[in-house]
C-alpha cells in the first residue's frame, strides 16, 4: 500500500517494485515502509533501510542519499549475494520504526505519536515515523529493525523499557505482538514458549518445523542457547471473536483464537 499512495518519482517506484519482485523471486517476504524524521538533524540527508530479519543472524542495512534516484544504483539481492561489500552500511544497534499514519486510522496518529515524542526524547536519531504497520487496533504499534519485533499497544511509559530490553538483546514481552519473520499461528507459539520459559532473547528460539494435523497446529522452535527442542500444539477454539478494528465506528471484524496445548520439551 505505502508504495501505490506515494509522490516518490516514477523511477524510484519502479526501481522498488523490481527490486522487491527480485527479492519474491528468491524467496524473500518483503513489507515496504515509507518513513519519516521530524527531529532529524541531517534535513538534506534521505535514509534507505534494508532489513533482514532472519532471527537467527538479523541485520540492518542504511544507506543515505541526497536524492530518492540516488538509492536506484542499488541492488537489493547484492545484499543476499554479496553481503561482504556491505559491511559499511551496517547499522549497530535497533532502530524503532512508530506507526503514525492518521490517514490510515486515527488511533495511529493519536496514540502513535505520543511513543514517536518519547522515543525520540529519549533515544534520538534511533526513532523514527513509518506509515501502516497492520493493527491498528493494537495502536500504539511499533516495529524494531533488524529483530523484526512488533509491539502494540504501547504508551510512552513502556519506551524506557523498550529500549533497555532491546540494548540487552532482549524483547519487550508484555508488549510483543510477534516476530516478523514468522507466520501468525508461528508467532502464537512463539510468544507462548516465550511466556512458558520466561526467556526473552530475541534470537533464542528457531522455528525448526511447522505442520497441521486435524486442526491442530504444531510447531517446533530450536533453543539456540542449549540446543533442546520444544514443541507446541495450538488448537484452534470453536468461536472467533469479534473486535473493534479501527477508531472508526462501525468498524468491526472477527478473528480465530488459538488454545495452546501441553507443550513439551525434548
Amino acid at each position: 500500500m505505502a508504495l501505490k499512495n506515494n509522490d516518490l518519482p516514477k523511477p524510484v517506484q519502479h526501481w522498488f517494485t523490481s527490486n522487491i519482485g527480485a527479492l519474491l523471486a528468491r524467496g524473500v517476504k518483503t513489507r515496504p515502509q515509507l518513513i519519516r524524521q521530524q527531529h532529524s538533524r541531517n534535513k538534506d540527508q534521505l535514509s534507505l533501510f534494508v532489513a533482514f530479519c532472519d532471527p537467527a543472524s538479523p541485520r540492518l542495512y542504511e544507506f543515505t542519499a541526497a536524492t530518492h534516484e540516488a538509492f536506484t544504483s542499488i541492488e537489493l539481492t547484492a545484499l543476499l549475494d554479496n553481503p561482504e561489500a556491505y559491511t559499511d552500511s551496517l547499522v549497530s544497534g535497533d532502530r524503532f520504526f512508530v506507526c503514525t499514519n492518521g490517514q490510515r486510522d486515527a488511533c495511529c496518529a493519536i496514540y502513535g505519536m505520543r511513543v514517536y515524542a518519547e522515543l525520540t526524547r529519549q533515544c534520538g536519531d534511533a526513532a523514527w515515523q513509518t506509515t501502516h504497520l497492520g493493527g491498528h487496533r493494537f495502536a500504539a504499534t511499533l516495529a524494531s529493525l533488524p529483530t523484526g519485533a512488533v509491539y502494540g499497544q504501547l504508551e510512552p511509559v513502556d519506551v524506557t523499557g523498550l529500549i533497555h530490553a532491546h540494548k540487552a538483546g532482549e524483547l519487550l514481552l508484555p508488549k510483543l505482538r510477534g516476530l516478523s519473520s514468522l507466520d501468525s499461528v508461528s508467532q502464537w507459539a512463539d510468544i507462548a514458549l516465550r511466556e512458558r520459559s520466561g526467556h526473552a532473547q530475541s534470537g533464542r528460539y528457531l522455528l525448526q518445523e511447522r505442520d497441521s494435523q486435524d486442526g491442530v497446529e504444531r510447531r517446533v522452535f530450536l533453543d539456540s542457547h542449549d540446543n533442546s527442542r520444544h514443541e507446541i500444539f495450538l488448537k484452534p477454539v470453536s468461536e472467533t471473536i469479534e473486535f473493534q478494528a479501527s477508531c472508526g465506528e462501525g468498524n468491526r471484524k472477527t478473528r480465530k483464537l488459538y488454545q495452546v496445548q501441553s507443550p513439551d520439551t525434548d
